[in-house]
């Protein structure tokens, strides 16, 4: 699943979307509106706490079948309230499911590995490795789907980026081979003969039936690819000195980083069935779903603004996120 935005240009609005398999590739497939505000459908029950409203996500599994409610919170945490996520994202557990093997999805295109490269590594090479973990983000994901992955890392180019990344992702120093410099230093290049060779770039691509696979199209220009012609002649070429070109590099080279998470103490057997009310060996057999379910009911009884204690409500969560990192989920 993913959230979708619906429109590059102008207001902006939301779906919620999945990829599925069907004759001939993968196709995205809506699965609810989501307006101009998917914060809206969040609901705080006191504290810290918050969860995606449950009628939301009835009528949806009513429609489209069971989904992973864990997955959903996660795709809803950038619209959580700053004040919750400041408190709760350093103490946050990544409650994913263990990494899977990456569903077969066929050969990625070229154009969307020297996009993850540049925007992963910083830089565009011509050696761009064909075959990488590094593009498994990518595999087993509709048309739609890998755009929206893309979009969301290409809002945190630097406008200096834009100009660079865009002659990058094209391999536009492809057409000048006589020019040795021509990947290094692209801004020596014929911005005029640039220029043309950069439409003639998007008009293939635009014509390229292997890369829209899935994707509905029309008769004008998808909008994930005027956006390209938006950062192409709207920005320019950046101009570092030997200083701030060592700086970039650090930066870049650090761009992934995150601090450690701060792990709780590990609850016992008795303290999870004190808490959830619940055998230890029940809790540990429920489904991720289940165990959402049970300690949404429990915070609501044990939340300090209902009469809890603030050191039991604490320990209620952190037994719930320790339940849901096992590794059998």
């Amino acid at each position: 699943m993913y959230i979708a935005r619906l429109h590059i240009f102008g207001p902006r609005r939301y779906a919620l979307r999945r990829s599925v398999r069907r004759q001939g590739g993968w196709e995205s497939e809506t699965l609810a509106e989501l307006g101009p505000d998917p914060g809206s459908l969040l609901r705080y029950p006191g504290g810290n706490a918050v969860y995606v409203d449950q009628e939301f996500v009835e009528r949806v599994q009513a429609r489209h079948g069971t989904l992973d409610e864990a997955e959903l919170d996660d795709l809803f945490w950038p619209w959580v309230r700053p004040e919750i996520r400041r408190a709760v994202g350093p103490f946050r557990s990544r409650r994913r499911s263990p990494r899977r093997k990456p569903r077969a999805g066929g050969n990625l295109h070229p154009f969307d590995k020297r996009r993850l490269f540049f925007l992963r590594c910083g830089r565009f090479d011509a050696a761009c490795p064909a075959d990488s973990r590094l593009f498994r983000v990518l595999t087993a994901k509709s048309r739609d789907e890998i755009e929206q992955h893309l979009l969301g890392m290409e809002d945190e180019l630097h406008a200096r980026e834009r100009k660079l990344y865009v002659t990058a992702i094209f391999d536009l120093p492809a057409h000048f081979p006589d020019w040795m410099f021509a990947r290094a230093f692209p801004q020596t290049l014929d911005p005029e003969r640039l220029a043309d060779v950069f439409i003639e770039e998007l008009c293939r691509l635009d014509q390229d039936t292997a890369f829209w696979r899935g994707f509905p199209r029309t008769a004008t220009l998808p909008e994930y690819l005027a956006r390209y012609v938006v950062m192409f002649f709207d920005s320019r070429f950046p101009s570092f000195s030997a200083d701030e070109e060592f700086i970039r590099r650090f930066m870049r080279s650090r761009r992934r980083f995150a601090w450690p998470e701060r792990r709780s103490p590990v609850a016992t057997d008795a303290e999870l069935e004190h808490l959830f009310g619940v055998p230890a060996d029940k809790l540990r057999r429920m489904s991720g779903r289940e165990l959402t379910r049970l300690y949404r009911q429990r915070a609501k009884n044990l939340h300090p603004d209902t009469g809890g204690e603030h050191e039991v409500f604490i320990r209620l969560t952190a037994a719930y996120e320790q339940l849901l990192s096992n590794d059998r989920r």
